[in-house]
């Protein structure tokens, strides 16, 4: 199993390569068209295809790496891809699950043993979250889990839980239950009319059967009632 490349090993890898390309071809002379077929050029430019270097340079710094590959992992390589992941604000329950944790003892385990500060991560994963960035983000949000989505090109690893406590520290619970509960509302198009209501329950005691059975017919390819959710129902509007 090869080696996870972490920011400072390409770090190391980029000056050790500068210093060989300095003392082969001159300093800072890179232009001769040998250096394009250099065997330590071609090799270092092979880096950069490795996943976990490639998914560093999208917006949310996620490492993308097969299950297998990481459960495969010697000790020393799997305590450096905890540490890397929790500061790059990925949430605890993704790294329990790459690695094929039953509990996330083990990588609270790590994060002490290398002196990670453990509360100074929550406090910087929203503590960038201005309430402009909040309130524009939750414009037209159907749900929290969307608003976490919008909010993570801001700070990585966002989730509801996170914008929670956003709400809760700009004094904005009300807007924040307003939210949950378009989640939760359910709209029945019946005889020309739209009637709303508050989730799927209330809208199946109406007609007389359970959720259960509704949630089904709304998966046949020809449903019996014409159900949308508050999100299918703004797009009908902005149509």
């Amino acid at each position: 199993m090869t080696a996870i490349l972490t920011r400072e090993d390409i770090k190391e890898r980029t000056r050790e390569l500068v210093k060989y390309l300095d003392r082969k071809y001159g300093y800072h002379h890179w232009d001769n068209p040998e250096v394009e077929h250099d065997p330590n050029v071609i090799a270092y430019r092979k880096l950069y295809k490795r996943p976990e270097v490639k998914a560093r340079e999208n917006p949310t710094g996620k490492v993308v790496i097969p299950r297998e590959d990481l459960i495969n992992l010697n000790k020393a390589e799997k305590e450096k891809y905890i540490v890397e992941q929790y500061q790059s604000s990925v949430p605890v329950t993704k790294i329990v699950k790459d690695l094929g944790y039953n509990s996330n003892t083990p990588i609270y385990r790590v994060l002490k043993k290398y002196g990670v500060d453990l509360k100074r991560k929550r406090k910087d994963k929203t503590s960038m979250i201005t309430q402009e960035m909040l309130i524009e983000a939750s414009e037209n949000a159907e749900s929290v889990n969307a608003i976490a989505k919008r909010l993570e090109r801001y700070s990585p690893g966002m989730n509801a839980r996170d914008v929670c406590r956003l709400f809760k520290h700009y004094n904005m619970q009300e807007a924040y239950k307003k939210i949950v509960k378009r989640w939760r509302y359910r709209y029945l198009f019946e005889n020309g009319d739209v009637k709303r209501y508050e989730n799927l329950t209330q809208l199946a005691r109406h007609l007389g059967i359970t959720a259960r059975k509704l949630s089904r017919d709304a998966k046949q390819e020809k449903p019996k009632y014409k159900i949308l959710t508050w999100k299918e129902m703004r797009d009908c509007e902005d149509i």
